[in-house]
């Protein structure tokens, strides 16, 4: 199964109220071996719990690719 159908299932789970441990647990019943492991259900369970859109959430935030900002464009501009 692809991390991101288990995302899809984690993320049911919780908006149905269920608790990290329960979702643990439903998981295993029906993925056996191929569940994902606690660690990670209370990750993505966390993320599920502070991010207003968690949907949204495709990676672990990182640097931005770019940055633009007038501060930046006037540092470049006296560079050349």
């Amino acid at each position: 199964m692809e991390k991101e159908q288990y995302w899809s299932v984690i993320r049911f789970l919780f908006l149905n109220g269920k608790t990290c441990e329960e979702i643990k647990e439903k998981l295993h019943v029906v993925y056996k071996d191929n569940a994902p492991s606690m660690t990670i259900v209370r990750y993505w369970y966390n993320i599920l719990s502070v991010t207003e859109h968690p949907f949204l959430v495709k990676s672990v935030p990182g640097r931005p690719i770019e940055v633009t900002t007038e501060e930046m464009v006037n540092k470049i501009h006296n560079i050349m």
